[in-house]
Formats: structure tokens, C-alpha cells, sequence
């Protein structure tokens, strides 16, 4: 219920910029929109009312997904322009 966009449209702004899309975004709505706005790329969902127990439960789901260790990806792709496109993909994902 922004007043210029809904949330799930800054939502899909955020995950389709290559230096954004990497930030875990939490939603909290009043609206239930919970598949849809993680299908969009969201961390997390909560629907409002929210206490402050779960704000706790939320910012410790962030902090432990963003505290967590890289894992390596082995790629295999005899196309060298579509190995760079995945490797450059990959990059900003992590």
C-alpha cells in the first residue's frame, strides 16, 4: 500500500538490479501476497499484525543467512560466451 508503487514492484525493481539483487529483502505487509512477493525474490514474508518477537525472529533469519559461508560452484560450459554470462551471473548472485 506505497503511495507511487506497490511493495512487490520495488520489490522486483531491487532483485532486477545486478548491484541489488544480492540484498536479502524482508517483507512486511498487511496484504497476504506471501507466494507472490517470494517468487519476486524476497528473503522472507510476514503478514501484519507483527510483534516485536517476530521482528527478532526476522532480523535473526537475515543475520544468520548473511553470516553464512560461501559455497563454490563448479560450472561446465564448452561455450566460452556463455560461460562468461554464467561466471559474471554467478558473481552477482553471491
Amino acid at each position: 500500500m506505497l503511495p507511487v508503487m506497490s511493495g512487490t514492484d520495488v520489490l522486483k525493481h531491487l532483485k532486477n538490479d545486478p548491484d541489488l539483487r544480492h540484498i536479502p529483502v524482508q517483507i512486511i505487509s498487511a496484504m497476504d501476497s506471501k507466494k507472490e512477493v517470494l517468487d519476486a525474490g524476497a528473503f522472507d514474508y510476514i503478514q501484519k499484525p507483527v510483534s516485536p518477537s517476530d521482528l527478532r525472529q526476522a532480523f535473526s533469519k537475515i543475520e544468520n543467512f548473511s553470516t553464512r559461508k560461501v559455497k563454490r560452484l563448479l560450472i561446465v560450459e564448452d561455450d566460452e560466451i556463455q560461460n562468461l554470462a554464467i561466471k559474471e551471473l554467478s558473481e552477482t548472485a553471491m
